[in-house]
């Protein structure tokens, strides 16, 4: 470990650029092999400039301002992304602790959130249904979410449920219900792709079953209940078919295009070639990224 404020500045004298482009590999991201074998996606400096962007976009952070707090692992593509990088943008201050503290003790995140006046984290589906579940009305005590600008929500499906007994569960600590952002993403956009907009609520949607199954998203008045995963920032997304994009209101694969995203697999050039369609860079069925499917309305995607 390296305390930085003990180095010598006269070593600036000495220091020489290293010549690296935006084409260059900066790291290589595993893919969490929910669906396949993990693969190594190659991440590029240009890739990782573009995501940290988009996010800094999405959140509207203030330059020198708004705090990064969260507890996911570094070696994870948000908790890197979204603590390490985006920070960067704006020169803005990221306090994060170990995610075993966090399982130890949840409300450990909501009192780190207390501490800003304008702070923005994120965390998978299950942090929000666990934190809910584990914090007792004594710890609620003393918490002030007030500041809290953008709790994302991903990483894993999002569901109704936990959002709605999160918010009823913080509500009283000043917690506000648009806060709570669902978002999308995957390894070979780097990591972030689509979100609701900041200090929008999110939208729930209840689709028809039997149509979900043949193919088409009808709203209903009963059926499954969808979270929308908002639009993309800096990228474009498309739902496709066998045959090439669906028309508003289909089911099928998610495509993904954008600075983003990544330029290849480590080692593995076939599956690259079978994850692409033409200018489209990645598509995310059986065989390719993760298999996710989706299906898009006016108001979003899920």
């Amino acid at each position: 470990m390296l305390a930085v404020d003990t180095v010598s500045d006269l070593l600036a004298d000495e220091w020489e650029a290293e010549p690296i482009g935006p084409g260059d590999l900066a790291y290589l991201q595993y893919t969490s092999g929910s669906t396949r074998a993990p693969a190594g996606v190659e991440i590029t400096h240009g890739n990782l400039t573009a995501n940290a962007t988009q996010l800094w976009e999405l959140f509207r952070a203030r330059p020198r301002t708004s705090v990064a707090a969260l507890w996911l692992p570094l070696f994870h593509d948000m908790g890197l992304v979204a603590t390490v990088a985006m920070p960067m943008m704006g020169g803005n201050q990221a306090a994060f602790m170990d995610p075993v503290a966090f399982v130890m003790r949840p409300v450990r995140w909501l009192r780190l959130l207390s501490e800003f006046g304008d702070v923005y984290t994120a965390g998978p589906n299950f942090a929000y249904e666990y934190t809910a579940a584990r914090v007792t009305s004594e710890e609620k005590a003393g918490l002030d979410l007030s500041g809290v600008r953008v709790m994302l929500n991903g990483a894993e499906p999002v569901r109704p449920g936990a959002i709605e007994a999160f918010d009823a569960a913080f509500a009283g600590c000043g917690l506000r219900p648009e806060a709570h952002t669902p978002a999308y993403g995957l390894a070979e956009a780097t990591v972030f792709v689509t979100a609701t907009g900041r200090d929008e609520r999110p939208v729930v949607t209840v689709f028809d079953r039997d149509a979900l199954r043949d193919g088409r998203a009808v709203p209903a008045g009963a059926g499954s209940s969808l979270v929308s995963c908002g639009r993309p920032y800096g990228q474009r997304v498309r739902i496709a078919g066998v045959a090439g994009p669906l028309p508003d209101g289909e089911v099928g694969e998610i495509w993904v295009q954008g600075p983003n995203v990544a330029r290849a697999y480590w080692r593995d050039p076939r599956a690259a070639r079978r994850c692409s369609e033409r200018r489209w860079r990645v598509r995310t069925g059986p065989g390719c990224a993760p298999g996710t499917w989706g299906c898009c309305t006016t108001g979003g995607c899920t």
